[in-house]
């Protein structure tokens, strides 16, 4: 039979590079015109395929007449996963008396026309997203001549291609490394059905359905910023703190999060490839692999009492930390229930900052990108793109002292100080104020922090009058010195050094490092020999935002009691005890002359 009339179900399962509204495919003429709507990022090339030769009539439809001379048909015949696919019978409803269901092959039988291969493939299921449509899809496409057995279609609707009569399949075709920044085109191919309405001497447009996905980097930042709320679906999450600009010690662990989308086309993948490549600045310790945990973000179940349903998934995943880099892969998300066109991936992780960072600018930058499957056909292992990467930056800085004599100005060695910081923690259930003392290294950067008084740092002025300590967050520190130069009197009682970093505070930031930190100020009080004195650091110090300087003054001789303290009452008392000894002595000589 070489007839057919019922052709939208054939072109809807065999128009492979697409996914269109609807499942329809029908000329009204011995030729079409037909023009791709589309909004490509990148350059994409549309080929149409001729599968099955035919002509059209208005009262008997579409004669197919031989295969097109885009298909190797003996290929395809000879293709076990093509004679594989199962044919339902339409009227296999009722459970009583059920049609058993065929394969292509046993449709067919001997036949190998034209003809009766489109009818086998018409009777399989071409709904929208179907197995039998998509393996049909992917089948045939293993079969197309790709040499010269195509038509290539216009992307203008103005000059639009002519098709003639049969059945066509449409490829969608690009490479993004012939993009001029491909880095910044990430695009997708499409997985078509296509509609052609019974229109005559008017251009059909196809428009593509494809998305990419994509993918956002975050720092916790430990004070309070603005939040970074996110889309799961319909739902709006929120991340406490979590922001693009962050400020730490050395030697803190910073949280790092990571956001990855799915394409809203997601379903029509068969299989699906995902990959987060991590990149954190030289001035982090990476974590452990079994440190880096992976999460599937779904919208909230009815019975939920959260924003959001959170299912951890690291178990599905293949972390891989090598040096700064580190690779969460999805080799199949398909193979992972939880993941939908709806989920979010969220990848969580702390990294130390070392001593090896930078103070102030240029901070240290740290990049994710993300690589995905972007050919419905091909699945997991076909082709791939990626995203344009995305930045964070964290910074540290340096707190400087300088000791110097008050009445000369001349620079004091051999003064020390310990600095510390106030935390309130729960302790046993009650919040309480705990002090943490600073611990460096013999260049003078934070190794870490104590609560021991006596394993403190002894920051020690050198020759210079100054000491320092390098690796700072920006917040209140306090500072005792604890011994003075010889000569010298110390400082009584606790100064105080308020840092305050003018960092951005957003969610779109645009990566450049002094649009990121802006500047840095010290407030230093507590005492009148303490002054911020920042403003006299030299330019190159000064300019990199990092570094602020307190000068403390130290006066010679021996340090006087203050008036009305507990020295002048011991003079006095000293005094009255003396004229009371000198009253007692004369009263006793008197009466000894009398006597005489």
């Amino acid at each position: 039979m070489k007839k057919i009339r019922r052709i939208a179900a054939m072109a809807a399962a065999m128009a492979i590079t697409a996914c269109m509204a609807a499942p329809a495919f029908n000329f009204t003429a011995d030729a079409a015109k037909v023009a791709i709507n589309s909004e490509d990022k990148a350059t994409h090339e549309y080929r149409a395929y001729r599968i099955f030769k035919g002509t059209y009539d208005a009262d008997l439809g579409l004669t197919i007449t031989g295969f097109g001379e885009g298909i190797n048909s003996t290929g395809l015949l000879a293709d076990t996963s093509f004679t594989g696919l199962v044919i339902t019978p339409a009227d296999n409803t009722d459970p009583d008396n059920p049609v058993p269901a065929v394969t292509v092959r046993d449709f067919l039988g001997t036949k190998t026309d034209a003809a009766s291969v489109a009818q086998a493939i018409e009777k399989l299921n071409y709904a929208s997203g179907s197995d039998e449509a998509n393996n049909l899809a992917d089948i045939i496409s293993k079969h197309l001549d790709n040499t010269t057995g195509y038509t290539i279609v216009s992307t203008n609707s103005a000059e639009p291609t002519t098709i003639p009569a049969g059945y066509w399949l449409i490829t969608d075709t690009y490479d993004p490394t012939d993009d001029e920044d491909a880095n910044l085109k990430p695009d997708a191919v499409s997985k078509y059905i296509l509609k052609v309405n019974d229109i005559s001497n008017e251009t059909i447009e196809i428009s593509t359905k494809k998305d990419v996905p994509s993918v956002v980097k975050k720092v916790k930042e430990n004070r309070d910023v603005s939040d970074y709320e996110y889309l799961v679906g319909t739902t709006n999450v929120k991340d406490n703190d979590y922001n693009d600009v962050a400020d730490y010690n050395i030697g803190d662990a910073v949280p790092f999060k990571l956001y990855g989308t799915m394409p809203s086309n997601y379903d029509v993948y068969k299989s699906y490839f995902y990959e987060f490549t991590d990149t954190l600045g030289t001035q982090f310790t990476a974590p452990a692999n079994t440190a880096v945990k992976v999460y599937a973000v779904n919208p909230d179940s009815e019975d939920a009492d959260t924003e959001a349903d959170v299912t951890e998934i690291t178990s599905s995943a293949t972390v891989t930390v090598d040096g700064n880099t580190i690779k969460i892969t999805l080799a199949n998300a398909k193979t992972i229930d939880a993941i939908t066109k709806d989920t979010v991936i969220t990848v969580e992780y702390e990294a130390v900052l070392n001593n090896t960072a930078v103070i102030g600018l240029n901070g240290q930058e740290n990049k994710v990108d993300l690589t995905y499957s972007n050919n419905p056909n091909q699945g997991g292992a076909g082709d791939k793109d990626k995203t344009p990467e995305d930045k964070v930056i964290v910074f540290t800085y340096e707190q400087d002292i300088k000791k110097v004599d008050k009445a000369t100005g001349a620079t004091l060695a051999d003064a020390q100080f310990n600095l510390y910081k106030k935390v309130i923690e729960d302790v046993e259930g009650t919040p309480t104020e705990v002090t943490y003392y600073v611990q460096v290294d013999a260049d003078n950067k934070v190794t870490g922090w104590t609560t021991d008084k006596n394993a403190a740092s002894a920051l020690t002025t050198g020759e210079d009058g100054i000491c320092k300590v390098i690796g700072l967050d920006d917040g209140t520190y306090y500072l005792t010195e604890t011994k003075a130069p010889g000569g010298y009197n110390a400082i009584d009682g606790e100064m105080t050094l308020d840092i305050d970093a003018t960092t951005y505070d957003g969610q779109n930031w645009t990566g450049t490092p002094s649009e990121a930190l802006t500047g840095i100020t010290l407030t230093a009080s507590g005492d009148d020999a303490i002054t911020d004195i920042s403003e006299s650091l030299p330019t190159t110090i000064r300019d990199k935002n990092g570094t602020v300087m307190a000068k403390i003054d130290n006066e010679k001789g021996v340090k006087l009691p203050e008036t009305g303290g507990m020295g002048t009452t011991l003079f006095v008392l000293g005094g009255g005890v003396t004229v009371a000894l000198a009253g007692i002595y004369l009263i006793s000589k008197k009466r000894t002359t009398d006597a005489e």
